[in-house]
């Protein structure tokens, strides 16, 4: 018996409801939003290699609704990039601040977002909005 409540568990788990994330701010419709997910600091808020998990979408102006799928619950920090050029890098001026919109859990700020600062509790099922952010 308790392992048929065991398997159960584990089967009703992994069919949790994912997690949404609203992007809003979206200047135009060119290339794609990426929502990177970061389960620790290293390369937050825009290095693709040490996200978590990373969604994207074709940008659409003003918003788009992006869906994580098996994501535990947990802490987390999100960035969303509007990678304007589809070139999968976040592109920045001559004195460093980005040139494409630049979101990320807990607000965007006129510095780097801090990884700390951006952490969230995430449950399935949750709704997560975040605005884009052009400087």
């Amino acid at each position: 018996m308790r392992i048929l409540l065991l398997l159960f568990a584990l089967i009703a788990s992994s069919w949790a409801d994912p997690v949404t994330v609203t992007i809003t701010g979206i200047r135009n419709d060119q290339g794609q939003v990426a929502a990177l997910v970061y389960n620790a600091e290293k390369g937050f808020p825009d290095q693709r290699g040490n996200a978590f998990k990373i969604v994207a979408l074709p940008a659409k102006k003003g918003s788009v609704t992006l869906t994580l799928k098996g994501l535990e619950p947990g802490k987390y920090a999100i960035a969303v990039i509007h990678d304007e050029n589809s070139n999968e890098a976040m592109e920045t001026n001559f004195i460093g601040l980005p040139k494409e919109g630049v979101g990320v859990t807990g607000g965007m700020g006129y510095s780097k977002p801090k990884f700390q600062k951006s952490l969230i509790n995430v449950a399935a099922g949750q709704n997560i909005s975040i605005f884009l952010k052009y400087f």
